[in-house]
């Protein structure tokens, strides 16, 4: 069935926060969503943690993560979510 909701996160040089929403994400009673994280060029280790944190949660959810090769900010960062995401509705 296809997502009718694309959930946008931003990540850069940090997990916690990241790690945090999907977290939350995983106590939504709607589940009809994707998440898409954009590592906004983060020093590599972050990178790494970051997919390392994530192989815990890739069953329970649908978690797609781009890497930018350098700091796209906010509404970069955000735009190559938005090219990447397959629903209806986009929430950043």
């Amino acid at each position: 069935m296809k997502k009718v909701v694309s959930i946008i996160l931003l990540n850069y040089n940090n997990t916690k926060y990241t790690i945090d929403c999907i977290k939350s994400l995983l106590n939504q009673t709607y589940s009809e969503f994707e998440v898409i994280i954009v590592d906004n060029g983060s020093d590599y280790r972050y990178y790494k943690k970051l997919v390392n944190d994530l192989e815990d949660f890739n069953e329970r959810l649908d978690i797609k993560v781009l890497r930018a090769p350098y700091n796209l900010y906010f509404a970069g960062g955000n735009n190559k979510g938005i090219k990447n995401a397959k629903g209806i509705f986009y929430v950043c």
